[in-house]
C-alpha cells in the first residue's frame, strides 16, 4: 500500500519560560518517533497521560512544529511548508480533537461549523458547498439533516457534537484523519457508536487513520498496527494482534494487564 503520511525522528522540546526557569535545559516530551501510515490503514498510538502521544498527533497535523525530525505527505516534505502549502496540507490531513465541547464554536450553527472548511478553502460554488455540508452530515449519521442544520452546539449531545466535528473534518475530503482520544470525553453508552462510525468511514472512504488513545481495547478495535509510547518514546510497535498476543516491552505488558477483562470483552468482533 502507498504511504500517505510519514514521520521520521520526531523530537519535541519545550523550553521553560520566564525568570529562573528560563535558564534550565529544554524539556524533551517526544524523542525520536517514527511513523508510517499507509492508504486506508489505521494505526493506533497508545500510552498513558503524559506519554507524548497527543504531542505526536499535533505534530503530524502540523499544529506544532517538531524541534527535530521530518514529516512527509506522500513523497513531499511538509515539515516547514508555508501558508499556501499548509492550506493544501489541510485538505489532505484533518484532525478530530478529544473534547467536542471545546472544538466547536458555540456561536456557530451546525451548518456553519460543518461547512466552514469548504468556505475557507473556496471549494465549489455556494450551492455545491451547501450540498456537500448536507452530505457529510448524512455520512456521520446526523439525519434527517434538516433537524440539525440550524442547531447550536449547546443544543446537541456530546455524541452529536463529536459527529459534527467528524463531519467538519470530512468536508474537504481528506485522505488522512487524526483522531486524538475522540471518545474519552463521551458517555460510555455512546462511545461504541462513534468508534463504529470511524471504523465504517475508514472502510467506505478508504481513510487512513491515526487513532490516539490510552485504552488498549479501543486501540484493538480501531487499528491494524499499534505503537506503544512511554515517556516520549515508542517502546513497541507492530501488528495490533501480534503486539497484544505477545508483548515484548514491560510497559506494554503493564498496559495489557491493566486492560484485563475489558480487552477480552471488547475485541474487534464485539465492540
Amino acid at each position: 500500500m502507498t504511504t500517505v503520511l510519514r514521520a521520521d525522528g520526531l523530537v519535541k522540546e519545550y523550553r521553560p519560560r520566564g525568570g529562573f526557569f528560563a535558564r534550565r535545559a529544554p524539556v524533551r516530551v517526544v524523542d525520536g518517533v517514527d511513523l508510517e501510515l499507509r492508504a486506508g490503514e489505521a494505526v493506533a498510538i497508545v500510552g498513558e497521560s503524559g506519554a507524548g502521544k497527543t504531542t505526536v498527533s499535533r505534530m503530524l497535523a502540523l499544529l506544532e512544529k517538531p524541534t527535530h525530525g521530518r514529516i512527509s505527505l506522500g513523497d513531499k516534505d511538509v515539515t516547514t511548508i508555508g501558508a499556501r502549502g499548509l492550506r493544501e496540507f489541510r485538505r489532505q490531513v484533518q484532525i478530530v480533537f478529544q473534547n467536542p465541547y471545546e472544538s466547536l464554536d458555540p456561536r456557530h450553527t451546525v451548518r456553519v461549523a460543518a461547512g466552514e472548511p469548504l468556505d475557507i478553502n473556496r471549494i465549489g460554488s455556494r450551492a455545491e458547498r451547501a450540498e456537500r455540508t448536507r452530505e457529510v452530515l448524512r455520512i456521520v449519521g446526523l439525519t434527517p439533516v434538516e433537524r440539525y442544520l440550524d442547531r447550536y452546539p449547546h443544543e446537541l449531545s456530546g455524541g452529536q457534537r463529536q459527529r459534527v466535528a467528524i463531519a467538519r473534518a470530512l468536508a474537504v475530503g481528506p485522505s488522512v484523519l487524526i483522531a486524538d482520544e475522540p471518545v474519552s470525553m463521551l458517555d460510555a453508552s455512546i462511545r461504541s457508536s462513534i468508534l463504529n462510525l470511524l471504523s465504517d468511514l475508514q472502510s467506505t472512504l478508504h481513510l487512513a487513520i491515526v487513532f490516539v488513545t490510552h485504552d488498549l481495547a479501543t486501540a484493538r478495535f480501531m487499528s491494524e498496527r499499534l505503537m506503544v509510547m512511554y515517556r516520549g518514546e515508542v517502546v513497541e510497535t507492530g501488528p495490533t494482534e501480534d503486539v497484544l498476543a505477545a508483548p515484548d516491552h514491560p510497559y506494554t505488558r503493564l498496559l495489557l494487564s491493566a486492560a484485563g477483562n475489558r480487552l477480552a470483552d471488547h475485541g474487534k468482533e464485539t465492540l
